[in-house]
């Protein structure tokens, strides 16, 4: 769906990603006028061949990727609260951490200066 595209469209009620679908099911594919007129036909040309060979060029390495990213789903859905604490870090953590790194790699940047100046 194009950003200026109001999300009440009724002809637009269903956006989906096509990187996982099988290339022989692109053909049938239905695309709303409304998203289809927006766009050149170079654009929508890039856009189709990039949404194609985004994950790989190859069909069956498309769907190994899409079976390895569901199974990875299937383990994070199952798994307990205490253990996706153990595994993925809160937002909160993960602000601290970046602007740890952030300052971490300044106060390295101004020793190597200090350094280059001896």
């Amino acid at each position: 769906m194009h950003p200026d595209e109001p999300a009440s469209t009724p002809e637009i009620n269903n956006v989906y990603a096509l990187e996982f679908t099988p290339w022989n099911e692109w053909l049938g594919t239905h695309i709303a006028n409304a998203v289809f007129e927006q766009f050149t036909t170079p654009e929508k040309s890039g856009h189709f061949l990039f949404e194609m060979t985004s994950i790989s060029f190859d069909n069956e390495a498309i769907k190994k990727e899409k079976t390895n990213l569901e199974t990875q789903i299937d383990a994070i859905e199952n798994m307990t609260e205490e253990e996706r604490q153990k595994v993925f870090i809160s937002r909160e953590g993960l602000e601290k951490s970046f602007f740890d790194r952030k300052k971490m790699i300044r106060c390295a940047g101004r020793r190597l200066l200090q350094c280059s100046t001896y």
